[in-house]
């Protein structure tokens, strides 16, 4: 699959996060639909077609968290991965089978995007 035919779902509920993720990976050439919440999340893959997921873990209160979407994702759809970043890893001590590759914020946005590629079975830019 070339990354001009890769749609990303972002589930960022950090404005300047999601917007810096969202806007590096449209320069490679990604497709990127960026929702704030777990439930807006749901309603995108549902409604469109998705490739991969980024999720952050923790999310709006009130609402499942990214690890809770992440799991719904991969019950729905096995062959779509997922990749959870977080800003607090405590929040995963004690969980044994996570549903997809897992990176502590800070990331940089090359390290992130060299994960999608690899996920998604496209090689590196010579840029990267």
């Amino acid at each position: 699959m070339s990354t001009s035919e890769a749609t990303i779902l972002i589930v960022e509920d950090d404005a300047a996060f999601a917007y810096a993720v969202q806007r590096h990976l449209e320069m490679h050439h990604y497709r990127v639909i960026a929702v704030g919440s777990s439930m807006e999340a749901l309603k995108q893959f549902e409604q469109q077609h998705v490739d991969l997921v980024i999720t952050d873990i923790r999310l709006l209160k009130g609402e499942p968290h990214g690890l809770s979407l992440a799991r719904t994702i991969r019950n729905a759809k096995p062959r779509i991965p997922v990749i959870l970043v977080t800003a607090y890893p405590e929040l995963l001590a004690g969980e044994t089978s996570l549903p997809g590759l897992v990176f502590n914020k800070p990331v940089e946005l090359t390290t992130l995007r060299n994960a999608v590629k690899a996920c998604l079975g496209t090689s590196p830019s010579p840029s990267s």
